[in-house]
């Protein structure tokens, strides 16, 4: 059977784990790539890089003649899956699946939208198998679990199936799938591991806790010599300059960082970075990453106010401890990378600043600031439900995959305008800190304008780490196919 996927953007080890799970079985698989330059690193819209026509993806499905078409769906891509399935059904009939979180946590309202015909929720690795199976037979097929579907005017909903323990039973993800578009520009994206143990209000962690609960451990982790030799077979292939761990939190277990970093060390030993959360990091950790190469930590502070982030965030992290294991890390050289997050419900004038001052504090090598946004029931959502913190129209916006947490905030806020300030400002003054008069300046004048324009030049310096693996990618996508790309079509 044939399957194509859709993506947008950046490299997904979603898909490429779903890909690598249907070619061991068999199946064959591709992939329609759009380089996402109208929504350049995820910062800016440039409405004049949109494709003027879908050639491009009509084309693929031409040749490819697939069976099923399937996306994954963040929440800030489902305007894209809409538009694509839409043109998709009017020029074809296959059957479109849509996966990811935003179906996931949104299944009435995804599988209500007549160009998608199924929709996965949870785990897709033996899910996607079994269907494809199915459908390759020609037997029933609407029985599958973690499915939903829509037929005859109704919905069948299937239940979610327990969750996958033994994750070094899966194959490596696929990467020459987005690779053949040139998504690679040197830095190995890397999953050690599934779920997270904390549950923090904005994040969609405590939703899929919940959506799990009786059906297996929700927080796992591959084996070492799984993930080694996994790094290893690429680097065979291809020139890997570093390791970014994309967990959500890399250090979680100390026994297995240690084992971790003693056989990277003398495995791979290329430049490594990774999250950290505040309240995890020991001495002890601290040697195992330095002895693992790792030359900078992703630290997510979020919020400088303890109120906000004990009672709106769920995030249970003293000050003092923040403070404390980032002068841990930058007194051993690991560089630190800090979050912000402005415009949080209800939040004050002050408790933004307070935010801006523990940020400073720390004395970060960068900071990423964002602006909050609601993502579907998390507990954040509801609470700004039930506060009254959404218009009818902006809360259609969010079911809508609408917005980003890098532009102007959605929920009822008194200090929007602050806030967005803030969140252009934080980054640049955290690079360059002598300009920190200046930029107090112009934050109490509120130079809106001016903030954003200080944000769109300073972003490649700024957001330095992201922003050079970006440009790298782009420029690699560049080379590898010209076509991929909508500004030269």
């Amino acid at each position: 059977m044939k399957i194509l996927f859709f993506a947008k953007g950046q490299e997904s080890i979603s898909i490429e784990s779903l890909s690598a799970a249907l070619k061991k079985n068999g199946h064959q698989v591709d992939l329609a790539f759009d380089p996402g330059l109208d929504d350049i690193l995820g910062f800016l819209d440039i409405g004049f890089l949109k494709a003027g026509s879908n050639d491009w993806f009509l084309k693929k499905i031409e040749s490819f003649q697939p069976d099923l078409i399937c996306f994954s769906c963040l929440t800030n891509l489902y305007a894209f899956v809409k538009e694509k399935a839409s043109v998709i059904k009017k020029r074809f009939n296959i059957p479109v699946a849509v996966g990811g979180i935003h179906p996931t946590i949104l299944p009435e309202q995804v599988i209500k939208n007549p160009d998608i015909d199924m929709i996965c929720l949870g785990e897709g690795d033996e899910a996607i198998v079994e269907l494809a199976e199915k459908m390759e037979k020609g037997s029933d097929y609407y029985n599958t679990e973690n499915f939903w579907f829509r037929k005859n005017g109704s919905v069948i909903k299937n239940p979610i199936r327990p969750l996958i323990q033994d994750l070094d039973s899966l194959p490596f993800p696929d990467r020459e799938l987005f690779y053949q578009y040139g998504c690679f520009a040197g830095t190995f994206y890397l999953v050690s591991g599934r779920g997270c143990p904390f549950s923090c209000s904005y994040c969609c962690h405590h939703f899929l806790q919940g959506l799990y609960r009786g059906k297996g451990r929700y927080v796992r982790r591959r084996s070492v010599d799984n993930i080694i030799k996994e790094i290893a077979l690429c680097a065979e292939k291809h020139e890997i300059k570093s390791v970014y761990s994309i967990d959500d939190t890399f250090t979680l277990d100390n026994e297995w960082i240690e084992e971790f970093s003693l056989r990277y060390r003398e495995k791979i030993n290329l430049p490594l970075y990774c999250h950290v959360r505040p309240g995890t990091v020991t001495q002890r950790m601290i040697d195992s990453l330095k002895r693992a190469n790792c030359r900078s930590v992703f630290f997510g502070v979020d919020s400088g106010n303890e109120d906000m982030r004990f009672n709106i965030m769920n995030r249970k992290i003293k000050n003092s401890v923040i403070l404390e294991q980032a002068r841990f890390l930058r007194d051993n050289g690991i560089k630190i990378t800090t979050s912000a997050i402005f415009g949080l419900p209800d939040e004050t004038e002050k408790q933004m600043f307070d935010t801006m001052k523990l940020i400073m504090d720390i004395k970060s090598d960068l900071s990423y600031s964002f602006i909050f946004y609601p993502f579907p029931n998390t507990d954040s959502y509801k609470y700004c439900i039930e506060n009254n913190l959404l218009d009818p129209a902006d809360h259609e916006k969010i079911i809508n995959g609408e917005g980003s947490f890098h532009k102007t905030s959605l929920i009822k806020q008194d200090n929007a305008e602050l806030a967005e300030i803030l969140k252009n400002l934080l980054p640049f003054c955290v690079k360059f800190r002598f300009l920190a008069p200046v930029v107090l300046w112009l934050i109490k004048k509120r130079c809106l304008a001016l903030s954003k324009l200080i944000f769109i030049l300073t972003v490649p310096i700024t957001y330095s780490r992201y922003g050079r693996n970006k440009i790298r990618e782009i420029m690699s996508i560049a080379r590898k196919n010209r076509k991929a790309l909508n500004i030269f079509r």
